[in-house]
């Protein structure tokens, strides 16, 4: 993406980089953002953090515990003393998405050689839009979050999870593709957007 702007963070809580070069900053017109600050993403699996999550799980206070599924296998739960209800207001939240996902005015998303821009603010407002997004608090403590597309179907398509090996939080559209497969599309079919071919890189 240097053609857009030389320096590229991907890392971090500021913006991956910023929309300078003169023939593209109509992307900034046309999206109605402040300024070119952007977040970028690609792959097949998008994350959004990786490390503590206070809103929805405290770590001091968390009980890790192996139950025997319904399937005859060790299943691994975790919880903490952040009550669902909790977890629930801070998912439907615009401050808890703006904190992990925000760095930004404007999110890219690279598909198939191809850039695809959508202003921030829309995709944190569809993100906390109980018409748009279905969360389910799943008994082994992740969260699972069902994206509602126009045509009346949904796709899981955003995890959080804990990761026992790190002793830390993930929350993104990941596991099976779960980025390009249904975060993608589903802010394609319900936000305006800008596309541009992929910059060199």
């Amino acid at each position: 993406m240097n053609e857009i702007n030389i320096s590229v963070n991907y890392t971090g809580s500021s913006a991956d980089c910023f929309i300078s070069n003169p023939e593209y900053t109509y992307i900034i017109n046309e999206l109605g953002a402040v300024n070119g600050t952007t977040s970028v993403k690609g792959g097949s699996n998008f994350q959004f953090h990786l490390g503590r999550i206070p809103e929805l799980i405290d770590v001091p206070s968390l009980e890790i515990i192996k139950v025997q599924s319904s399937k005859g296998k060790l299943e691994t739960r975790f919880s903490s003393n952040i009550s669902e209800k909790l977890q629930l207001e801070a998912l439907t939240s615009f401050g808890f998405w703006k904190k992990y996902l925000g760095k930004g005015e404007l999110l890219a998303i690279n598909v198939d050689s191809q850039w695809f821009f959508f202003l921030m603010r829309d995709v944190l407002e569809l993100l906390t839009n109980p018409q748009k997004v279905r969360w389910r608090i799943l008994a082994t403590g992740r969260i699972k979050g069902d994206l509602l597309f126009n045509n009346g179907k949904s796709l899981a398509g955003i995890t959080f999870e804990f990761r026992f090996e790190k002793n830390q939080c993930v929350l993104g559209a990941h596991g099976g593709g779960a980025g390009r497969k249904a975060f993608f599309p589903w802010l394609m079919d319900n936000l305006r957007y800008v596309q541009v071919k992929k910059m060199s890189t």
